[in-house]
């Protein structure tokens, strides 16, 4: 019985084949193509798969103009016409110059016609055949996409009068059989589509900028339709057609309408929101949100700035919306406060300097500015309740930004006249970014979005300090004692509390130091909070505060008496440690210097922290760098004491992981404690700028006793450089006597397992130690041992595919450019480095499809063919290597290698013609001409165009890469294609 299903199991796979095998050699017939979409629609995944690419290599064939117009037949199914008409669609955007100009009169007729013929057709064909293909609307119609993607290409050529053309065709008189209702509303699609598709279209540029202004002409002839259309209201009977006419009107504002053209327009749709009530309640929603979404359009696009007036009457024409009688208003607020907003982003300047003269415009826009308030105090809590109020967050900055950004004269005239909007704005933020009692039952995208918010709530409050400056922190002491003395009465009450917290954790960035009157007193309030009382997320909130005022802090050393008890309070609770953990790196990295106090109080509740396991790594991490920051500010003797405490049980520890088995839970162990260590010595610094001491640093002292433990770790995990590159990258230049073991390390760590993070840490010992008489062999013998390793690793025989190793060759060649850059004699004049071999490495590097990895060769070979001319052992290497490097550039450019990797190959040629031009012209005109041609597709004279204006460029990089990108497309047959008519070809 086995045997019988693998017989069958063979015999449906033999029959699979056979019949890709058939699809591969079935010719392009209607026929073939009705069975094969019959089979894409009722087969199994693998044959609809077989269907799908040959019936998308149908569509690009040149047999598809004739086969369509057979699969168009009204006989056909609606999944043959669904198809016919997508090809057709594709045919005419992206094969256009597969037509002859000859048949363009014909196609025309065919495209007029089918669309015609399918307007009372199934509804399926209806939808689908009437609009262009768009990814963003699959209910509007292909046929009109069809018909303007035809026109589109006509334009202004070909067919100059086409919208006029096709306004006098479809009349009723000319399509008696067609109900006038249904003609319009084709024709209402056609006018829609054509905007849009223009939009997305991939014309070239110059084409595109006449059809542009074609379009732009026949204006004058839409708008007078649409009002026609619109000015007789709406009816259950007509919404179709009257919600055509909005979207259409929609359209021809992004296009672009001057605003005093669009008068009449506007009075038509905003009538129509008020006649909406006798319409179901969803369809009246609908229409209405598409009304104010377009009429949005209308007072947003950019040329609306160029008519100031209008936009003022505009704005008095739309406050009546305010007072929409209607009875799903308040369905319809989002969107009508969406209107408003639009409006005043794109006009904040216009809406601000009309503030300054007194009239009917002056009152509209505080009446508005009223609306935009009354969005951000929408009722209820956000997410789960209301999501409109986040609408106007990003007005508020673009109002306070024009406020600041103003004259000086007008300056304070803003503020006077704004301060009472963003006193309410304030007070509003304050009840808005709340915290709910519990958000138990919230889901994990709805705490997110809430989070968000308040950050969102907190930029606002920023905003608000930008321009109430001290009365804003008033306001908020005010507040707080209020929430305060509520919290007293009913500890329930602690959102308030938390609140004005985070209302002054919100601007701490932008209260100066010198302000000396608010910000003690909110210290100082902070003082009274009853801490056993409060909730964990009142409590982190006060942390977070103290830790955002840490350099406020610094120039008002006094309040410390009062903050740091808070902090290493915190530091015993766990929930609220990472915010006490912040707040203690923040306070200790700016107030260093005022530690003394405070230091064996902050070591101690430290060390406690760290004993009770209870924080988590990245806690224990920070909490190392205050113990850092603090023990600096300590006497030599004091600080070897604490370290012994609490810096040996890690080293101790350490010794004991190492000998365990190798297991992810050891890993974790070892790389918590390393990271932790890693922190304190790079904090750990006892000396001043500038200060030169005959004692060695603390940490020498300590590096000392955990070497042994690291090469025994590096011994026994084949870990890589990054283990001990946090522990000593800081203070290397406090540990020359430790280098040479170190450098041991290094390399060890490299040849057990080759990682990009050891080539990282070797640059840094090379950059910092590279000019250091003492170890200048040190240093070379570092970069051949590093060398010799990533060559017999990356090249041939021992390599058979290079893009393996992209990440390794990444970090070489970034090391290499960066000693290239910084001190090329060290590389230069290295006995025992194999300086061709890297070269060739370099060029051989360019060959991989990785961007970065060829980005950081091309960088390796930029700068040492910039300092060839300065360095002869670079030169000859040069000289003997360019004509393999420049067929290397131009096999890449000719298309063995993405698009995305070709700007680093501009600056090669680039450097290479600035400091070898001769040189240069002799291997590209001696590759051009090379067998197998390194550019194909491209012609003689095409090539011989591209090499002299190679040569011509030797100062403007951005010209030469967009020669290199064009000359690319030729190579890889990308002309004439959608990517390709985005650009402006030389060739």
């Amino acid at each position: 019985m086995g045997q019988d299903v693998g017989t069958a199991s063979v015999l449906q796979r033999s029959d699979q084949i056979k019949s890709y095998v058939g699809f591969l050699v079935m010719e392009y017939t209607a026929a073939n193509l009705e069975q094969a979409v019959a089979q894409f629609y009722h087969t199994d995944a693998a044959m609809r798969a077989q269907a799908h690419r040959w019936l998308t290599a149908a569509q690009m064939s040149p047999e598809a103009w004739a086969f369509v117009w057979e699969l168009l037949h009204s006989s056909q199914s609606p999944e043959v016409l669904f198809f016919a008409a997508t090809t057709l669609h594709a045919k005419v955007v992206k094969c256009w110059g597969e037509i002859p100009a000859d048949q363009y009169s014909s196609l025309k007729k065919h495209i007029l016609q089918a669309t015609v013929n399918y307007c009372m057709g199934p509804k399926i064909v209806v939808n689908k055949l009437c609009i262009a293909v768009s990814l963003s609307c699959l209910i509007v119609t292909i046929a009109a996409g069809i018909l303007s993607a035809y026109v589109l290409q006509t334009l202004p050529s070909d067919w100059p009068t086409a919208i006029p053309d096709l306004i006098a065709s479809l009349q009723p008189s000319s399509f008696p059989n067609i109900p006038s209702a249904r003609l319009a509303w084709v024709l209402l699609q056609i006018l829609t589509v054509l905007p849009e598709e223009f939009q997305s279209s991939h014309l070239a540029q110059n084409h595109k900028s006449a059809v542009r202004n074609e379009l732009q002409k026949n204006i004058p002839i839409v708008l007078p339709l649409l009002e026609s259309v619109l000015s007789t209201g709406v009816h259950e009977s007509t919404y179709d057609m009257t919600r055509q006419a909005v979207v259409c009107a929609s359209a021809w504002f992004q296009l672009g309408v001057a605003l005093p053209d669009c008068d009449r327009l506007a009075d038509n749709l905003v009538a129509l929101v008020f006649q909406t009530g006798s319409l179901p309640h969803h369809l009246a929603l609908g229409l209405c949100e598409l009304i104010l979404d377009t009429l949005s359009n209308m007072v947003t696009h950019p040329n609306t700035h160029k008519y100031p007036e209008s936009c003022l009457q505009m704005l008095h024409k739309l406050l009546v919306l305010r007072q929409a009688s209607v009875p799903f208003y308040k369905d319809l607020l989002s969107s009508v406060y969406t209107l408003f907003i639009s409006l005043c982003e794109s006009h904040s300047r216009l809406l601000l300097d009309t503030l300054l003269v007194d009239g009917a415009s002056k009152r509209d826009i505080l009446q508005v500015l009223q609306i935009i308030l009354e969005c951000s105090d929408s009722a209820g809590v956000y997410p789960t309740e209301e999501t409109t109020s986040q609408l106007a967050f990003s007005y508020w900055f673009i109002l306070q930004d024009d406020i600041t950004g103003s004259e000086t004269q007008h300056y304070s005239l803003y503020v006077s006249m704004l301060s009472p909007v963003y006193r309410r704005l304030a007070e509003i933020l304050l009840r808005k970014s709340m915290l709910p009692e519990t958000d138990e039952t919230w889901t994990a995208d709805e705490k997110e979005l809430l989070r968000c918010y308040r950050q969102d709530a907190a930029d606002t409050m920023m905003y608000c300090y930008n321009v109430l400056r001290e009365d804003l922190l008033k306001l908020l002491h005010s507040k707080l004692e209020d929430a305060l003395l509520k919290f007293d009465k009913d500890p329930s009450q602690w959102q308030p509390l938390e609140s004005c917290l985070h209302a002054f954790l919100s601007v701490s960035e932008c209260v100066q130091t010198s302000e000396t009157d608010n910000l003690p007193k909110f210290l100082a309030t902070l003082q009274k909070l009853p801490f056993q009382q409060l909730d964990v997320r009142v409590m982190s909130t006060v942390l977070d505060a103290i830790g955002a005022y840490a350099e406020w802090i610094n120039c008002h050393p006094e309040v410390l008496t009062s903050v740091i008890p808070l902090l290493v309070m915190g530091l015993g609770t766990p929930q609220v440690a990472p915010s006490a953990t912040l707040a203690l790196k923040d306070l200790t990295r700016d107030c260093q210097n005022c530690m003394g106090p405070f230091a064996h109080h902050i070591l101690q509740a430290s060390q406690d922290a760290l004993r009770c396991n209870q924080l988590k790594l990245s806690e224990c991490v920070r909490l190392m760098y205050t113990v850092g920051r603090v023990l600096a500010v300590l006497p030599m003797e004091s600080i070897m004491n604490y370290l012994n405490q609490m810096l040996m049980p890690y080293v101790e520890e350490l010794h004991v992981l190492v000998t365990l088995e190798i297991n992810t839970v050891t890993k974790l162990a070892i790389l918590s404690r390393l990271k932790m260590l890693s922190m304190l010595f790079a904090t750990l610094d006892v000396q001043s700028e500038g200060d030169i001491s005959r004692f060695p640093q603390p940490v020498f002292l300590v590096l000392q006793r955990i070497l042994p433990v690291i090469q025994a770790i590096v011994h026994v995990w084949c870990s890589d450089a990054q283990v001990i590159e946090n522990a000593v990258a800081t203070l290397l230049d406090q540990s020359l006597p430790l280098v040479a073991d170190m450098t041991q390390i290094l390399v060890k760590s490299y040849q057990l397992q080759p990682h990009p993070a050891a080539l990282d840490l070797a640059r840094q010992f090379v950059i910092m130690y590279g000019r250091n008489k003492s170890h200048v062999k040190l240093m070379q013998n570092l970069l051949c041992e590093l060398s010799s390793i990533t060559l017999h690793m990356t090249t041939p025989p021992h390599c058979q595919n290079i893009s393996e190793y992209s990440d390794i060759l990444e970090a070489f060649f970034n090391l290499l450019a960066q000693v290239l850059k910084k001190n090329a004699e060290l590389l230069a004049s290295a006995e025992s480095l194999e300086l061709e071999k890297l070269f060739q490495c370099g060029i051989l590097a360019l060959s991989v499809p990785e961007a970065l990895t060829v980005k950081a060769s091309s960088s390796f070979l930029v700068n040492f063919i910039s300092q060839s001319t300065e360095l002869a052992p670079l030169f000859s290497v040069v000289q003997s290597n360019g004509e393999s490097l420049t067929l290397r550039i131009l096999r890449n450019i000719g298309g063995e290698s993405p698009r995305s990797a070709l700007e680093p190959l501009a600056d090669l040629l680039l450097t290479m013609n600035k400091k070898h031009c001769d040189s240069l012209s002799r291997w590209l005109h001696t590759t051009i001409c090379s067998e197998p041609q390194p550019l194909p597709r491209s012609t003689v004279s095409q090539r011989e165009l591209f090499v002299k204006m190679v040569l011509r460029e030797r100062a403007n990089k951005r010209k030469l890469q967009e020669t290199v990108r064009e000359f690319s497309l030729i190579c890889r047959g990308l002309v004439g294609t959608e990517y390709a008519a985005k650009l402006s070809p030389y060739f």
